[in-house]
């Protein structure tokens, strides 16, 4: 469990940091801790540009590489690159982006269980 939390702790942390430099108005994380999974769910009042959406799709959409994610883990979050978001996100389970633009509404939900 210990793994997992840093995992959720950490990649929320990024994603706070990504919304809030591109100002977000309001932020909520709902995380919701079971015996084998950890589940989080982001929503944010936010505007973002094709760019943005871009961007944040591509760092959060990646394929599993668990063994470099796992030796590099201990490193990211330190410096506040938005590209530490792409190592930590090669170890979530599922990842699921929703920008609604006319409420500009952004909801992030992501899960990550025991391999």
């Amino acid at each position: 469990m210990p793994r997992k939390i840093e995992i959720v702790t950490k990649l929320s942390s990024q994603l706070m940091r990504f919304l809030f430099s591109r100002s977000a108005k309001k932020l909520n994380i709902d995380i919701d801790i079971k015996e084998d999974e950890i589940s989080a769910k982001i929503e944010s009042n936010v505007t973002l540009n094709d760019q943005d959406l871009h961007l944040l799709e591509s760092y959060l959409k990646v394929e599993s590489h668990e063994e470099m994610a796992y030796y590099y883990l201990p490193l990211a979050g330190e410096y506040g690159s938005d590209e530490d978001m792409m190592l930590i996100s090669m170890l979530v389970n599922s990842v699921e982006i929703d920008y609604d633009k006319e409420k500009l509404l952004l909801k992030i939900k992501f899960l990550v269980h025991s391999r």
